[in-house]
Parts: structure tokens; C-alpha cells; sequence
């Protein structure tokens, strides 16, 4: 457990290197306002811990929507699919992280 929550750990850290420079820059590059992180901050993380199927399902769908979003109008900072998938799993939290530790290790520990 304690290697996942240190992997989980690095993600967030490179979320967090990616939206300082972007701030630094005030866009993804290309100027448009909707890559401004003022217009679009990063969602919430999804902790799947919520006992309520209907409300866990309904921040499911509001969390996945949001990380959507940010990644239609940010394709130069999400140009690949691991970067969408890593970001996403910085963005999940309790129940939902341990529920991809594996999967994110594999990634991480054998990038393409």
C-alpha cells in the first residue's frame, strides 16, 4: 500500500508541476482562454467512498465530465493517452485510488 500512495503521490506532484507552468505561461500555449486555469480549475478528486450508490454515481459522472472537459480543451497538455490517465488518477482519492493502484504502477513503471 505504501508504494502505491508514494506512486500516487509522484502523480500528483507531476499534476501539480504541470499547472505551475501553465500558470507561468497564463495558458496552454496557444492563448485561448479556455486553457487559463481560472476558466477551468482542476476538478475535485473522486473518492468513491460515498455510501450512497446514487450520490456516489452522480460525482462519479460530475468528476469524470470535469476531467473530460479539461482534457478536450487542453490537447497540447494531454496529447497522449497516459498523461489523461495519469491525471485522472491523481484526481482519485480512498476507495477509487486503490482501486488502481496496479494499474497506474504499470504505467508509471514502464513508460512507452
Amino acid at each position: 500500500l505504501n508504494k502505491h500512495k508514494a506512486v500516487l503521490t509522484r502523480i500528483r506532484a507531476e499534476r501539480d508541476t504541470w499547472e505551475q507552468a501553465a500558470r507561468g505561461r497564463g495558458d496552454d500555449g496557444d492563448g485561448s482562454a479556455a486553457n487559463r486555469d481560472s476558466t477551468m480549475p482542476h476538478p475535485t478528486a473522486f473518492t468513491g467512498d460515498e455510501k450512497d450508490t446514487a450520490k456516489r454515481t452522480s460525482q462519479f459522472r460530475t468528476w469524470q465530465t470535469r476531467i473530460t472537459a479539461r482534457w478536450l480543451t487542453r490537447p497540447k497538455e494531454f496529447d497522449s493517452e497516459d498523461k489523461k490517465i495519469l491525471y485522472a488518477a491523481a484526481l482519485l482519492e480512498g476507495t477509487a485510488a486503490g482501486g488502481v493502484f496496479a494499474g497506474i504502477e504499470k504505467i508509471t513503471s514502464n513508460p512507452a
